[in-house]
């Protein structure tokens, strides 16, 4: 039987903190075909705890160094793509896109494909990104996304319509299976989880759902409040649940491999992000049927239906937050409903294995790169 050269991919991003496009990136790399892809990571600055869930999976990582924004960062990523021959060398997010596309000018060999893949909307985007996405755009091989929310956005702000793909959304299933019952390691029964599964900055809204939490807990005291992910706000979001003597109902539980057995052991699951596209957890809590409370904003507000798949809540409103969160608190039957409808949605709007599919499409697809 004839060999195959596989097809070297280096999957380039910013940072491996706890994120939604490190957890796309995690799936997506544990599951593509070994057998004709070859893949490695770069990862800008850093070597933060997601890493060591790329290297239990057999993922080589490879760090940059500490700082993300060392101007010349571009020249040690082109010597890493250089020597490793590798035939696509694909960024997620924007300071990867900006320095892949600045290697690019750097390399001599044509033959080698640069993508970039957008995984937020145009609220979530600073301005000065928007304007240089053209730019990168005309420098790089190809854009990916995935919604069509955001290619018309992309469209908008001036990228060739030729160089973008949507590719479709989905969640790896199989990794979606509780591994251990943390209510009963935890003796939690009986008592109302609402997590809030993110990291922890200002785009999240984390302090909003404290506030939330502090106008439910005088009607419903035993509720647990539960914070899981690590992030650059973690202080201050500690002091205000200090500050309001919150701490016995309130958890921080850090960053967590676990994020499946939190949403198993929660009756609801908010989202309180002041700017989102989807989220990873909002869709794994979707796919577990529970009932999730989110605010207006993303993609999100395009294909929730308030009161039949989820809840609804304007972004900064936590009024309104706590509001939706005690009505499916009282109502157990309404939790079931909610969290039914969400994983009904989840079913139609989302496959995993086209979205492997498509990617290993495009990978293959690419000019003058097959074997």
């Amino acid at each position: 039987m004839e060999d195959i050269r596989k097809i070297k991919i280096l999957q380039v991003i910013d940072s491996l903190g706890c994120g939604g496009a490190q957890e796309f990136l995690l799936q997506i790399d544990k599951s593509i075909n070994k057998e004709l892809f070859e893949i490695e990571v770069c990862v800008l600055r850093g070597h933060d705890k997601m890493a060591d869930l790329f290297a239990q999976n057999n993922i080589p990582v490879k760090s940059l160094g500490r700082s993300k924004y060392n101007p010349f960062k571009f020249i040690k990523l082109y010597a890493l793509i250089k020597k490793g021959g590798f035939n696509i060398v694909h960024a997620h997010l924007f300071f990867s896109g900006l320095n892949i596309a600045l290697a690019k000018f750097l390399d001599r060999d044509k033959k080698r494909r640069y993508i970039l893949q957008i995984h937020a909307r145009g609220e979530q985007i600073p301005r000065y990104n928007i304007l240089l996405y053209p730019i990168l755009a005309r420098i790089t091989d190809l854009f990916l996304t995935q919604t069509e929310e955001s290619r018309s956005e992309l469209l908008e702000w001036g990228v060739d319509g030729d160089k973008l793909k949507v590719l479709p959304v989905g969640l790896d299933s199989s990794r979606l299976a509780p591994q251990k019952d943390l209510r009963r390691e935890l003796s939690l029964d009986g008592r109302i989880i609402i997590s809030r599964i993110a990291r922890l900055h200002p785009q999240k809204g984390i302090d909003d759902f404290i506030m939330a939490a502090e106008l439910i807990l005088p009607k419903y005291p035993d509720a647990l409040f539960w914070i899981a992910g690590n992030g650059p706000q973690e202080k201050e979001l500690k002091a205000l649940v200090s500050g309001k003597h919150l701490e016995n109902n309130v958890i921080f539980l850090g960053f967590r491999d676990d994020v499946t057995d939190i949403i198993a052991a929660s009756d609801i699951v908010v989202s309180s992000s002041r700017r989102e596209a989807l989220g990873f957890a909002n869709l794994s809590a979707m796919f577990m049927a529970k009932p999730l409370v989110a605010t207006d904003t993303g993609t999100l507000k395009k294909i929730i239906i308030d009161g039949k798949n989820g809840l609804i809540a304007p972004v900064g409103d936590y009024h309104e937050m706590a509001k939706k969160i005690m009505l499916l608190i009282a109502n157990v039957e309404l939790r079931k409903e909610i969290g039914n409808g969400g994983r009904k949605l989840y079913l139609n709007y989302c496959s995993f294995e086209k979205l492997i599919k498509d990617i290993e499409s495009v990978y293959y697809s690419q000019p003058e790169i097959r074997p």
